[in-house]
């Protein structure tokens, strides 16, 4: 556990040249630090959960295997540009229907109607977040679900800061045009 405490304070970039000469613990912290986001942003890509679990672990063995292609800069940008690229394959890969049977199981413990109002609005979020083009809904969702600034996701991506921007803009304005004739019907 001492060494845990030790790495704790290495950055990404120190840590992953640990990792580089196969040190495994440097490898738990870095893994402890990015499972989360990157499942988090393979979920919200995929819209599956069952598959995002698969790509998150194929590209968690991505990293570890790939490691000496790492040429330094961004560990962060090098993890989630493998993400983008595994999670865009999938989505290509993958018949173009939503499985929505998860969502609807929650309506059986749904016993008031702000729930089964919230599960709705949740539903409909996101499949409209799963119908934007593939570009905006990963600029929507590193934005405002995986909380990176406008020139980290333009880093990530490799598009320029106000393209960046752009791309979160008009995914909203997208959301918003497809969801507001169902809202409007709520209140």
């Amino acid at each position: 556990m001492a060494k845990k405490i030790q790495y704790d304070a290495f950055s990404d970039e120190e840590l992953f040249i640990l990792v580089q000469e196969n040190d495994q613990d440097a490898f738990s912290v870095l893994y402890s630090r990015y499972s989360r986001k990157a499942y988090s942003y393979c979920v919200r890509m995929i819209g599956d959960d069952s598959l995002a679990k698969d790509i998150f672990h194929d590209v968690m063995m991505a990293v570890f295997e790939n490691r000496h292609s790492f040429k330094g800069g961004s560990f962060a940008k090098w993890l989630f540009t493998i993400a983008r690229t595994r999670s865009l394959n999938a989505i290509r890969n993958r018949k173009h229907t939503q499985d929505i049977t998860e969502m609807e199981s929650w309506r059986e413990f749904a016993d008031t109607e702000e729930v089964e109002e919230k599960l709705f609005v949740n539903e409909l979020l996101y499949k409209g977040i799963a119908r934007l083009p593939e570009e905006l809904k990963e600029a929507l969702i590193l934005r405002h679900f995986e909380d990176y600034s406008y020139a980290e996701i333009a880093e990530m991506t490799g598009i320029s800061l106000s393209l960046a921007k752009v791309r979160v803009f008009r995914a909203i304005k997208m959301i918003q045009k497809k969801l507001s004739p169902y809202l409007r019907e709520m209140l």
